[in-house]
């Protein structure tokens, strides 16, 4: 059970990026820890120096506002060396990542809902 819930956390923030032609999204079910699993995905190349990530608000049908972002922590962003970009976070569910035309990869972790301590707990 808490690993579909981390699942569809990941799926979610995958489909939401679907639009933008992700060239590779992968989820790490083997080495969880903390009941948290890594995400890792490499976007396409944005020809901005500033882009935004977002996490889904709410997912239609639910009828509730979820801001799945706050089961995301530690979140990176490299380029093709692996040096880190500046990664500011806005708010719950956004980011915004500088020097974004060099950007190769975004990783981060997600946290399961079964046994959160936070409020409006998902599903």
């Amino acid at each position: 059970m808490k690993i579909n819930l981390i699942l569809i956390t990941c799926l979610l923030a995958a489909t939401n990026l679907m639009a933008q032609q992700i060239n590779k999204v992968s989820l790490d079910l083997i080495n969880v820890s903390d009941d948290q699993v890594n995400v890792a995905f490499l976007p396409p190349t944005p020809s901005e120096d500033q882009v935004e990530f977002q996490i889904p608000k709410i997912v239609p049908g639910t009828y509730s506002i979820s801001d799945f972002g706050r089961f995301i922590s530690d979140l990176r962003a490299t380029d093709e060396a692996g040096n880190a970009l500046t990664v500011e976070r806005l708010s719950v569910n956004r980011w915004l990542i500088n020097d974004a035309t060099k950007l190769q990869k975004i990783t981060y972790r997600v946290d399961d809902t079964f046994d959160s301590d936070l409020d409006n707990v998902v599903f």
